[in-house]
């Protein structure tokens, strides 16, 4: 069998840690677009969200060395 299809447990933590990276900065940007403006100022959360999510999406997405 070859090496390429097995995952060893660092590479499995960086994909889960990925998956919840992810997920928060999805709910962070979801909760700040349908947040009133006077409790959270939409324009400083909304890209921090985004940010966020393009980490998590990043770690998915990177290869193991």
């Amino acid at each position: 069998m070859s090496d390429e299809n097995e995952m060893s447990l660092a590479g499995l933590a960086v994909k889960l840690f990925g998956i919840v990276v992810l997920v928060l900065g999805l709910f962070l940007t979801y909760f700040s677009i349908k947040a009133d403006v006077e409790l959270v100022n939409p324009r400083l959360f909304i890209p921090i969200g985004l940010a966020v999510a393009i980490v998590g999406g990043s770690m998915l997405l990177a290869k193991e060395a």
